[in-house]
């Protein structure tokens, strides 16, 4: 298992967790990699003058050394399983659909964060200027006083190619001290992490969601005949609360101030609407009374009713969850099973799973329950720095033993075994049934995850949108619905993520 990390792209390395018990009670030979962060790792000039995705190369040829050379170690190199979480999810996403990962690896865990719910960076040119405007290295006859500015304004090539030129004579400690930017990005929120993946024309292709639509590119570049398994925790908006926290331990008291802020239907409104405007894209942004339609509909849906004129502090990051991470999974699950009956795969499959656990370390805040996003990582490996696993109970360790086995017996046999209740077994996903294993102490197979919120998404709102808006003006296409397509653009950029 060749595993890569999290971290929104800036942060995060592969010593942060240890995989003893995959090792020596599993069985697997286990490869935690490094690539290149922030931007370092993804700028990019919006051309081939700096192309970009450079972590993701990264990872490809961390890869691509692994088959060459997991043999000496014991293992299969016609047989690699690539997994990660939240980033390294994503990360695992765009490396199954890239056509420089043709023949690699033959199956991928995908834990909470899939290649159409990335932010896939499609103004590149915007933190490219800014970061050569702060450096000194952009020439003043190419300044722009907004960040609007555009390739088609004047950027020409050999001018871009200086800039670059001037970025690498800097020393490193003057390039990386503006490596985080806070910039305005195209829908008007401030983006204090404008690095990560951008379509390049060559590892990334096309955006992810129509490389999902086009079957003949899915089969050419082996993504249909691969096996997936792929996750989301039952509350990943939990990472709202990680945010408010600042980086603090989280205690009853702080807990119970977050728990105020998130409540106060002021900021649940205002969460709601930067969900919206990343779902729906700029042009929703324009049309105030539309957006307060659409919001009027999340808020009903996801708040109401109000007690004492607050809302419900889990409702709220449920929102958000739902938009960044679950919904965004489900919808990839569909799209992949489809993609797959269409090439009439043999060897392709799809496994979805709900880490539906509630950890023993949050039973005093009970107010907010659920595993929060990326927190079912320490069920799998041991964090390094956190103490996560210290207040580990019998349930808790009956989980991470049960998921542990999941995820070997996947990547050895592509069947993850798992004894469920009344003797089941956990079956492929399926365009129909929709089944999904709930991972608790004793796992349960149900069906069609988070029925209500995913059509939410997916059919009610589309349908609004598209109800009040001219068909020729919708230009944004993502997740797709019948024979619309919606594209779902998390909240990933605000938060810190594991």
């Amino acid at each position: 298992m060749v595993y890569i990390h999290g971290g929104l792209f800036i942060r995060g390395g592969a010593t942060e967790t240890k995989p003893p018990e995959l090792v020596t009670q599993n069985d697997v030979i286990v490869v935690q990699i490094q690539y290149r962060l922030g931007v370092l790792g993804f700028l990019s000039s919006g051309d081939d003058v700096s192309s970009g995705n450079y972590g993701l190369h990264d990872q490809n040829m961390a890869i691509t050394w692994t088959k060459n050379n997991i043999r000496a170690f014991g293992g299969d190199p016609d047989d690699l399983t690539v997994s990660g979480t939240s980033a390294g999810s994503i990360s695992v996403g765009l490396q199954l659909l890239s056509p420089y990962s043709k023949g690699l690896f033959t199956k991928a865990i995908l834990m909470s964060g899939v290649p159409t719910s990335a932010i896939i960076n499609k103004s590149p040119q915007l933190a490219f200027h800014s970061l050569a405007n702060q450096t000194g290295c952009l020439p003043t006859r190419m300044w722009s006083d907004s960040f609007y500015y555009t390739m088609a304004g004047g950027w020409e090539r050999e001018e871009r190619r200086r800039i670059v030129e001037c970025l690498r004579d800097l020393d490193a400690q003057t390039f990386l001290q503006f490596g985080m930017l806070s910039i305005q990005d195209e829908y008007g929120f401030s983006r204090t992490n404008p690095w990560g993946p951008t379509v390049d024309g060559d590892f990334i292709p096309r955006l992810p969601r129509d490389l999902m639509n086009d079957v003949d590119y899915l089969v050419a570049n082996d993504v249909t005949s691969r096996k997936v398994m792929l996750s989301t925790v039952n509350e990943e908006g939990g990472l709202l609360v990680n945010a408010f926290s600042q980086g603090q331990p989280l205690t009853p008291d702080n807990f119970n101030g977050i728990l105020a802020a998130l409540s106060s239907d002021e900021i649940a409104r205002d969460a709601i609407k930067n969900d919206l405007l990343y779902w729906a894209g700029e042009e929703l942004s324009k049309d105030p009374q539309r957006l307060k339609t659409l919001i009027d509909v999340l808020d009903f849906f996801y708040t109401k009713p109000l007690t004492n004129g607050r809302a419900r502090a889990q409702d709220v990051v449920t929102t958000t969850g739902d938009i960044s991470f679950s919904v965004p999974t489900v919808q990839f699950a569909r799209d992949l099973v489809s993609a797959q009956q269409k090439a009439r795969s043999s060897t392709g499959s799809v496994y979805l799973y709900l880490f539906n656990h509630y950890p023993s370390s949050k039973a005093s805040l009970s107010q907010l329950k659920g595993t929060y996003h990326a927190e079912d990582l320490a069920y799998l490996m041991t964090p390094t720095f956190s103490r996560q696993r210290d207040a580990f109970n019998a349930d808790d360790v009956t989980v991470g033993n049960t998921l542990r086995a999941m995820q070997s017996s996947f990547a050895k046999t592509g069947q993850p075994q798992v004894s469920v209740q009344a003797g089941g077994v956990w079956p492929e996903f399926s365009m129909v049934e929709e089944k999904f294993l709930s991972l608790e102490v004793n796992p349960r197979v149900d069906d069609h995850l988070f029925s209500k919120r995913v059509a939410l998404w997916t059919q009610l709102l589309p349908s609004l949108l598209n109800s009040t808006r001219p068909q020729d003006s919708y230009n944004n296409p993502g997740c797709m619905t019948g024979t619309k397509n919606f594209v779902f653009k998390g909240r990933l950029n605000f938060f810190k993520l594991h």
